[in-house]
């Protein structure tokens, strides 16, 4: 019999869900609508091949599967909401399936949890593998997610590996000449048979100090493991020969075994001094750390790890104008709450209520507000009257001569903004309202084609704004 379950109905979260017991277990990947291949529901079919499936579904697509998964997909699961937003079910069960497109190639699914990863870990809104207290979580246990830990550590190396610095350390060698501090014992022996070889310790300029280790031997865990090669996880581009490279940059040094790595790795975290390596050695524990006890030993430990969309799209609409030269203004900023829109009827309650940005730069103002949802041919009518009422009660300033309103939607491709207005009240020609579009970011961007994709959306939002 054939379940149907919605992935976020109202279009408010994306993350993962990890779902099972110690036999079986699925992973669904709800990834932003912007990355689907267009507007329309689609429906994806999750099965289970042995004991394990998985399956990758945008917001608002629908996932059908057999009595048995959606078992699965009923237990109760954990919630952790990363970022501190309030999310949505990323899956809810639904009676009968709506009207959707006929079944489309499913994405690969960790490709698409790996994107997940770099994009909430680029705007800084957190990890769905570091929870909230700085830790990996046990969940990086998960066979599913372990292809994202190894692709998260062997970047964060790559991206380190120039602070990898010689230092030295204690060393121990038994040779025929004197070096350092000959080993007492070792010389009451040459002095008493005549035996050639002396023990001696040192201090050795080089890359093998503790730490360092311990991340060899992590990258060594990740080149030997033939799990990352064999479907579903046979997609995450080149990660067993970037571990192989990056250990033969490093091949002076040697590996350990790993529970003395283990260890190794804890003593440098509390020492601490690490020189920029700290985050590699968190994640190198987390990749050396037994597999045993995976989140299914025992019931109810099925999770749910979701993201707020709109509060993401609001981050990255905020890394984008910092990108473009706009200074973003609140209490903290300005002096005044310049970002606060009171109740405008006193004692009425209800508090007072913000526009996601207002925006300076020279003497020019914006009121702008996110709107994580496609820019129809008319926007919604609560839109416009929430933006009518931000530009009649947001606190004016002497230092802008000149102020405007606009909406930033995201759209997968660039479109020419639109201007309404301006309203009149009681005789009076009030703000113009802009509707803007940024492009959202596209799967995979890290590193330097994530820079370069602010630096293109700050080029057209600037010039947009500067207008």
């Amino acid at each position: 019999m054939k379940r149907f379950f919605r992935a976020t109905s109202d279009g408010s979260s994306i993350g993962l869900v990890l779902a099972g017991t110690e036999d079986k277990s699925v992973a669904v990947v709800v990834h932003p609508k912007f990355w689907g291949p267009g507007p329309t529901c689609h429906r994806l079919r999750l099965e289970i091949d042995g004991k394990f499936g998985c399956v990758a579904v945008g917001e608002s697509d629908v996932v059908e599967c057999d009595a048995e998964v959606a078992d699965l997909l009923l237990r109760p699961r954990g919630v952790t909401s990363i970022g501190g937003q309030p999310t949505s079910s990323l899956l809810a069960p639904i009676r009968e399936p709506p009207t959707y497109e006929d079944e489309v190639l499913a994405v690969r699914p960790i490709e698409v949890a790996v994107a997940l990863e770099r994009l909430v870990r680029n705007v800084g809104i957190g990890s769905f593998l570091v929870d909230p207290s700085g830790g990996i979580g046990l969940h990086s246990r998960h066979r599913f997610l372990r292809p994202i830990l190894y692709r998260m550590f062997v970047d964060e190396v790559e991206r380190r590996i120039g602070v990898v610095r010689r230092k030295y350390v204690w060393a121990e060698e038994r040779a025929t000449v004197i070096r350092g501090q000959p080993d007492a014992r070792s010389l009451i022996l040459h002095t008493e048979t005549g035996w050639p070889m002396i023990t001696c310790r040192f201090e050795d300029f080089n890359f093998s100090v503790p730490h360092v280790m311990a991340i060899c031997t992590a990258l060594e865990t990740i080149a030997n493991d033939r799990s990352v090669a064999n479907p579903p996880f046979d997609v995450v581009g080149s990660l067993r020969e970037n571990a192989i490279s990056l250990r033969r940059h490093l091949d002076e040094v040697p590996a350990l075994p790993r529970e003395e790595a283990l260890a190794a790795a804890g003593m440098a975290l509390r020492a601490g001094q690490l020189g920029g390596l700290t985050q590699a050695l968190n994640l190198a524990v987390a990749v050396l750390e037994p597999r045993d006890g995976l989140i299914f030993g025992s019931a109810g430990q099925s999770v749910e790890i979701a993201v707020n969309s709109a509060r993401l799209w609001e981050l990255i609409v905020h890394r984008v104008l910092t990108e473009a030269g706009w200074v973003v203004l609140d209490g903290s900023t300005s002096g005044a709450p310049l970002a606060r829109v009171d109740t405008p009827w006193r004692g009425l309650g209800g508090g007072a209520a913000r526009p996601d940005f207002v925006v300076r730069r020279g003497d020019r103002r914006w009121i702008l507000d996110a709107k994580y949802k496609v820019l129809e041919a008319v926007p919604a009518v609560a839109d416009l009257y929430q933006m009518f009422a931000y530009s009649h009660l947001v606190e004016p300033t002497s230092t802008s001569s000149s102020e405007a309103i606009g909406l930033i939607y995201p759209t997968r491709t660039e479109r020419s903004p639109r201007r309404l207005g301006p309203h009149e009240r009681s005789g009076t020609v009030g703000a113009h309202l802009m509707l803007l579009e940024a492009e959202f970011p596209t799967m995979g961007l890290d590193g330097s084609k994530w820079r370069r994709y602010l630096r293109d959306e700050a080029d057209r939002l600037g010039t947009h704004l500067a207008r």
